[in-house]
């Protein structure tokens, strides 16, 4: 969330740009997951559950509050799970959000993603 921040502070479209190249960053990505598992195409109609597990090695970052690493990262996540049709909607009659970071973790840093249909 910081990123963003200062990136729109020094040009006022410059957070806009980071955050749709980021997003289709992350398409791209839960496209080649969802393909590699032979679910490309699976699409959750009804309300789900998303749980995002952000590990990150605290001695490594120690920096980045908790806020900003999970509300940044679940927008981005959550739309773009929204754009390539896995989720209906991230607002709150189709998706519950259950995020948490770890700092207790020793490695390069990853995100888990689990949704279920509630």
């Amino acid at each position: 969330m910081n990123d963003i921040i200062n990136v729109a502070r020094t040009n006022r479209y410059g957070s806009a740009k980071l955050k749709k190249s980021t997003q289709e960053q992350l398409e791209w990505v839960m496209k080649a997951t969802l393909a590699r598992e032979k679910r490309l195409g699976m699409k959750f109609p009804g309300h789900v559950v998303c749980e995002i597990q952000f590990f990150e090695d605290y001695g490594r970052n120690h920096r980045r509050d908790d806020d900003n690493v999970i509300g940044g990262g679940c927008k981005f996540i959550l739309d773009a799970m929204q754009e390539i049709g896995l989720i209906q909607n991230d607002s709150p009659k189709y998706c519950h959000l259950k995020a948490e970071r770890f700092t207790d973790f020793e490695g390069d840093p990853y995100i888990l993603i689990t949704v279920t249909e509630d």
